[in-house]
């Protein structure tokens, strides 16, 4: 954390995000999204709730503010939504970093005993199900096929065999295997 109140943290999709104290209450944030870099070098800084204009522009690594619109729209982050924010993002994290733990592992891995007191069960289910989705879309899709990889279909016998060559669902010792002409395996 910086001189001036700025936190940076790291967002559940891997960006880094600031939370700015909130000017009536010190316990209370809200997050800004980084924006762009200004030619002078400052990082220029919007509120991530969405009609919000708030604004924010910072200078160096340590994030020390040189000038903030601070005039917010909405109500800020309650210490119980930053924490579940921050609990989401990094159970998502190594949830996909790591494989063999099971998702309720990782989780409980991260609890803290602040967080059992505050986070209700419906909130873990959530964050359980991020986790199973972060996951999910961190592997390939099995019914897909690697790009560039045909899949070859191969017809049903009765679509390529004469009615005649087969006896009884097998093909007849007797009888010459036929083909039609359209048929092919490449």
């Amino acid at each position: 954390m910086s001189q001036n109140g700025a936190e940076a943290v790291i967002s559940e999709r891997g960006c880094v995000m600031l939370q700015i104290p909130s000017p009536a209450d010190t316990e209370l944030k809200f997050k800004f999204k980084r924006c762009r870099v200004l030619a002078s070098g400052e990082s220029s800084w919007r509120c991530s709730t969405s009609g919000c204009t708030a604004s924010v522009r910072t200078m160096g690594p340590n994030y020390s503010i040189t000038d903030i619109n601070n005039t917010h729209n909405h109500e800020p982050l309650t210490k119980i939504q930053q924490e579940t924010q921050v609990l989401s993002a990094s159970a998502k994290r190594k949830a996909v970093e790591m494989l063999s733990e099971r998702p309720s592992e990782v989780l409980r891995s991260l609890i803290t005993p602040n967080h059992v007191q505050t986070l209700e069960t419906n909130i873990l289910r959530n964050i359980k199900k991020n986790m199973y989705n972060a996951r999910r879309k961190s592997q390939p899709s099995p019914s897909s096929s690697a790009p560039g990889q045909r899949l070859l279909e191969v017809p049903q016998r009765h679509d390529y065999l004469d009615p005649k060559v087969l006896r009884n669902g097998f093909l007849s010792p007797d009888q010459p295997h036929s083909f039609p002409s359209n048929f092919s395996l490449a």
